[in-house]
């Protein structure tokens, strides 16, 4: 909640939990540039879900959607790119100006036999 300021309210809606593949650091670096990307798209505040789900048992999506007044396309970063791409993962961006922008995250599952690095 601290990088997105005071004009922001994060709401999280989180699915089952599901190991990933990713190694501690890398989501932690992922998470913050996601928030990071996904504030720079609320300049007059707004809100932020935060949302992850699991798809086909495979992989696991993070979602952040950004709502609010003059809301603008959702952008990625070089650094967001790269840590994605690094892991694994594929980013996707959507939304609407004016309406909503959405950054997904998706990586891969860690398989049961398989521990998250």
């Amino acid at each position: 909640a601290r990088l997105l300021g005071t004009d922001i309210e994060l709401k999280i809606a989180l699915g089952p939990a599901a190991a990933v593949t990713a190694g501690e650091h890398d989501v932690e670096q992922m998470l913050s540039v996601l928030m990071f990307s996904v504030r720079e798209s609320l300049p007059l505040g707004g809100s932020v879900l935060l949302s992850t789900r699991s798809v086909d048992s495979t992989r696991l999506q993070i979602a952040a959607t950004a709502f609010g007044y003059g809301v603008q396309a959702a952008k990625s970063s070089s650094a967001l790119d790269s840590v994605v791409r690094r892991c694994g993962g594929e980013l996707t961006l959507a939304g609407e100006a004016d309406r909503d922008a959405i950054l997904q995250i998706s990586l891969p599952q860690a398989q049961a036999s398989q521990p998250a690095e």
